[in-house]
């Protein structure tokens, strides 16, 4: 069974969080723990941004997704942004990310957003949910070969 919670009602689990991101996200040397457990703890909120969704299976975390004011340098004109989807290697293929996905989509809506924004190399899964590509972008810790989108919902 799959439980998805606010990370502002289980602080305790950041560290895991933060560890499971830097694994999942394959961010290497990219990033270090105490700046993901320092970015993670900025987001114990539930009706304001930054925020963020844990899923679980029993009581260990296995997932997250944020909603965050700002993504990208280059494209600060988009608010709010769908940030570090992630499901632990072992529980992909699942469904957990799309219901993470669906939660925070439900939460954004919820808080008076009118559309949200993610970027990804991988635009067919996102698509599947009604997600539309509006441009395209080159961030930093993508090589210059990977074609990076950038997504937009409705709400």
């Amino acid at each position: 069974m799959i439980d998805i919670q606010f990370l502002a009602d289980c602080p305790e689990v950041i560290p895991a969080i933060a560890c499971l991101h830097q694994i999942e996200m394959k961010l290497g040397s990219r990033s270090n723990f105490q700046r993901t457990v320092k970015e993670f703890q900025n987001h114990v909120n539930r009706n304001t941004l930054p925020l963020t969704l844990v899923a679980f299976v029993n009581t260990i975390p296995i997932g997250s997704v944020s909603l965050v004011e700002f993504e990208l340098k280059s494209h600060t004109h988009l608010s709010p942004w769908v940030s570090s989807l992630f499901v632990a290697s072992a529980y992909q293929n699942r469904g957990i990310g799309k219901c993470l996905m669906e939660k925070i989509v439900a939460i954004g809506s919820e808080i008076g957003c009118h559309q949200l924004h993610l970027y990804t190399p991988v635009s067919d899964y996102f698509a599947k949910s009604g997600w539309t590509v509006i441009d395209k972008a080159q961030p930093e810790e993508y090589p210059q070969s990977v074609e990076i989108l950038v997504m937009q919902k409705k709400l």
